[in-house]
Formats: C-alpha cells, structure tokens, sequence
C-alpha cells in the first residue's frame, strides 16, 4: 500500500489548550476536543473535521480479468464506416473462438492462434500498425482499430477473489490466535477517547457514497453479490455515526462522469488491471448498442476501452484515469482523500496524478493485487479512525 500526497496539502495547527498537533481546517481539537478557532464558517464545506476536511475517494477492486459475458457485440457497431472499423474485427475474433478447434487447445496455444490472427488483421490494415502487443503480467492482447479506438483480449484466467485517535481496543475483538474475531464501527460517542459530540458530528453533515461493481445487477437482485451485505453493513452504521451514506448498486461509465461530486467519502469498488503500467478501473457494464453510441467519443479518443475475455463473444468497458481528469478537472475533487483499493491502482503514478489533477489532497492504493474481504476491512478501519479526527497517515497507521 502507498500513500501520496499533493505537495499543496494542509498545514498544521497547534491546540492553545493542550498543544496538540492538528490539521489547519480541523475545527476541534483531536486529543482534548478544545475549540481550534472561534471563526464561524458558513458554507458546508468549510465545517469538515481533520481528515474529513477533505474528499475520501476509495477503488476497491480485484486482481485483473473479467466473467465471460453473454451477448453477442456484433450489433453495437452501427452505420457503414463503424461496420468498416470494429466489426470487420470483432467478427474474425468471434469467428475464432466459436471455432471448436481452437477451444480444444490449451492457452498456449490459444495465445499463439490469437496474436497470428491479429497480425494478419493488422497487415491488412484494418487493424492499427504495430499496435498489437502482448502484456505478459497482465495477460492480455492489446490492439487498436484503424481509427486510434483502443480493445484488448484477456487470455488470463479471472479470479473473483481479488480483488490517532481512535483505540485499538474498542474497535476490535481478537480470537485466542491473535486474529481478528470482530470489529465494532459504530461510534461510541460517550466514549471518553471519543473527541466529538454527537451533535458537532452531526452539524457538519457529511455523506458517503459506495459504486459498486464487484458483481452484475443480477446478481445483487439475487442476493448473490460479492461483499454486497458488508456494504449495506456499513452504510447502517456509518448512517448512525453522522455519515449519511449511499450506494450505487450497478456502476456504468455514464455514471461515473458525473457521481464522484458532492460527497466526502467516495467508496468505488470495481476491480482493477494495467495497460503497459498504467492502472484501469475495469466495470462490469457489457457493450451494448446503445451504451457505445453514448460512449463513442470516449471510447475512440482513448479515454476509454473494451476488453474481451479468451472465448467470449463479448466485451466490457473499462475506464483510463484520462477519463477522471476530462469530467472531473477544474479541481472538482478539491481537497479530497482518494483510496485507490482496486488491483495494480498505484501501481504506476497516472490514476494517482490524475486524481491529484482534479484538486485531491491525498491518494491511498495498492501497487499489486488485493483481496476484496481484506481491503474491505482495511478501509472501515480507515474511516473509523477518520470519524475520529485522525490524520490520514495516523487512519492508515490505524487500519
């Protein structure tokens, strides 16, 4: 796990009463609970404690691939010049994985049956020159359309599990072995190491938002989703400690253009890979006609990209941090916190700079893969210890 932080981050304050450290917009104390300054701001967002000053922005994500999907995308392309770019491709690689013979070969194989079949696509120019390459960590075949638009196809196989002040002693029970029993997240406001009232927690009104992605729509209709009930776990108790909390149950690119503004706790749990380094936020939203005509202009200047996995006649959408900084630029994300939980998410600096370009404080990921159950508990820890007017560095210490 790594930590960045913009080099315009927040001064410190020192208490009158007790001489404690504190963040320059902290508005209490963290240690004695004093008043730090007597100024009384008026807009919402200048009443934030310590590191609730700030935006909380959280990837969650699992190791790189995707679940084969279901439809048929030969259809999404449409008019008589998109015929001419995608599907001339995508129906020779359909083609390809209907055939029974490729599907009786092991992946060695398979890998080499693909990359021929995109080299002779690419030398009869309806694939990009010299665009095809092979990323051997991530396992996927990366190409481009004759028109710049960019697609991949994941040999690999997927695996669904990839993915201060607050006291040690009351917000966990320890097993005989030394292993977490329980943990309790609920505030307890009549603790004495508890540095808020309830009513100060309150006044500052902050909200909370999960966009979820680790399963499809079915499947949290079904009750079938991965981590789905901790997530409402949390959005009950995070209701009660003051943190007015949301869920998105199904996350789409549309609504990642415009939903990561107006909270102070953004919590994205999509799964995640790379692209030559460089981290991807990858949804479970199929590609279909109408979502590609909406995201056509994204998708054919590289902001996003689709990705079919090995034997599939299908793709998905996933989302490069250029997208971030086209709809969320002109610090949108002023002085928020991002936790990056998604695989590979700080793996390379662009979704971190990214972020850091739309006004955000500080940036929190994994530079490899990560269990979703594990950064579950990771970040509820995290956000305990925020609740409690820690530092972000003290959070992360604590969690």
């Amino acid at each position: 796990m790594r930590l960045f932080n913009n080099k315009s981050g927040c001064k410190n304050m020192f208490c009158k009463k007790c001489g404690a450290n504190n963040l320059e917009k902290a508005k209490f104390c963290s240690k004695c609970g004093n008043a730090v300054t007597q100024k009384v701001l008026k807009k919402k967002t200048s009443h934030k404690i310590s590191a609730l000053a700030v935006f909380l922005v959280i990837f969650i994500g699992a190791c790189g691939g995707l679940f084969a999907l279901r439809k048929d995308i030969s259809s999404f392309c449409f008019g008589n010049g998109n015929k001419d770019v995608y599907s001339k491709v995508d129906d020779k690689i359909n083609d390809l994985f209907s055939d029974s013979e490729f599907n009786k070969m092991d992946i060695h194989e398979q890998k080499s049956e693909v990359q021929k079949l995109l080299k002779k696509m690419e030398k009869k120019g309806i694939v990009l020159k010299g665009s095809v390459e092979y990323d051997d960590e991530s396992e996927i075949f990366w190409y481009k359309y004759s028109n710049n638009a960019e697609s991949g196809i994941l040999m690999g196989e997927y695996d669904e599990d990839f993915a201060g002040n607050a006291q040690t002693n009351e917000y966990v029970s320890w097993k005989s072995n030394g292993l977490v029993d329980s943990t309790k997240d609920e505030i307890n406001f009549d603790s004495p190491n508890y540095p808020y009232s309830k009513k100060q927690i309150e006044d500052l009104e902050l909200k909370a938002l999960y966009m979820y992605g680790w399963s499809d729509e079915n499947d949290v209709k079904n009750g079938n989703a991965v981590c789905y009930d901790d997530y409402l776990e949390n959005q009950k108790t995070w209701n009660l400690n003051g943190l007015k909390t949301n869920i998105d149950s199904y996350c789409t690119v549309e609504d990642f253009k415009t939903e990561l503004i107006g909270y102070d706790l953004i919590i994205i749990c999509e799964h995640g890979n790379f692209q030559k380094k460089y981290p991807l936020i990858c949804l479970k939203e199929k590609v279909s006609k109408d979502n590609f005509s909406a995201y056509k202009e994204d998708f054919e200047s590289g902001k996003i990209l689709t990705v079919q996995p090995n034997g599939s006649n299908e793709k998905y959408w996933w989302i490069k941090p250029s997208f971030f900084e086209k709809y969320y630029s002109d610090n949108k994300l002023q002085d928020s916190i991002v936790w990056i939980s998604s695989c590979h998410g700080y793996q390379s600096d662009e979704l971190v700079e990214a972020f850091s370009n739309c006004g955000a404080k500080s940036v929190i990921g994994y530079n490899n893969s990560v269990l979703i159950n594990y950064d579950f508990y990771l970040h509820s820890a995290f956000v305990y210890s925020l609740m409690h007017g820690d530092s972000v560095q003290n959070a992360l210490k604590f969690s």
